[in-house]
């Protein structure tokens, strides 16, 4: 459920990678790409990784 992801992604992320795990759920790829989260690139992919993998988790995604 959205519940469990975003206890998940309230556990895991703090501040601006918060924001952008949120930004993730939230929006396309291509509008993501586009945002300025002030983080690097790398840390970006992983959010996005560990997000993905969450919602996997909560059974979100298969």
């Amino acid at each position: 459920t959205c519940a469990c992801v975003a206890g998940k992604v309230d556990a895991a992320f703090k501040d601006k990678a918060l924001t952008f795990a949120y930004q993730s759920l939230a929006q396309p790829i291509g509008e993501l790409v586009q945002s300025d989260s002030g983080l690097s690139e790398k840390e970006e992919d992983d959010i996005v990784d560990k997000t993905f993998a969450f919602m996997k988790e909560c059974g979100l995604v298969k």
